[in-house]
């Protein structure tokens, strides 16, 4: 018997923007085109919410919205919960950084989001608990 993928929350074509690195997190900036998600589901999914789920980037000249047809050898995914502490808008698109505990993912794969396309693929969508200004891991 075929086993199938759990159904996403939000599953959409994103721009990796810069990544950074710290002492025990690291950011990913991500923007998303407006025609993929209105304003006030963009509010709900990132304004102050803590994210479980992936982050996959694409071939080099592969169509984001290719759903993962693509070669297993230029693949980069991290699993992980993010944290969405800040998160914009503008006439085009929605932009967010998504921080994360670097125990918990492989940081020899972060290079390879810095200013690519890929896809931000969400499983749950948490509130950020109070106070608390860093992904605890």
């Amino acid at each position: 018997m075929a086993t199938r993928k759990p159904k996403s929350v939000l599953d959409v074509p994103v721009q990796f923007g810069g990544v950074s690195i710290g002492e025990d997190t690291g950011r990913v900036a991500v923007k998303i085109d407006r025609e993929q998600l209105n304003i006030d589901a963009a509010d709900e999914m990132f304004c102050g919410r803590r994210l479980t789920g992936r982050i996959v980037v694409v071939p080099s000249g592969v169509d984001p919205d290719q759903q993962e047809m693509f070669d297993d050898n230029d693949r980069h995914e991290l699993k992980s919960t993010f944290d969405v502490k800040r998160f914009g808008a503008s006439r085009k698109e929605f932009c967010a950084g998504l921080t994360f505990a670097l125990s918990e993912i492989d940081v020899g794969e972060l290079g390879h989001f810095a200013k690519r396309s890929g896809r931000l693929i969400v499983a749950a969508v948490a509130e950020l608990p109070d106070g608390k200004d860093d992904v605890e891991g």
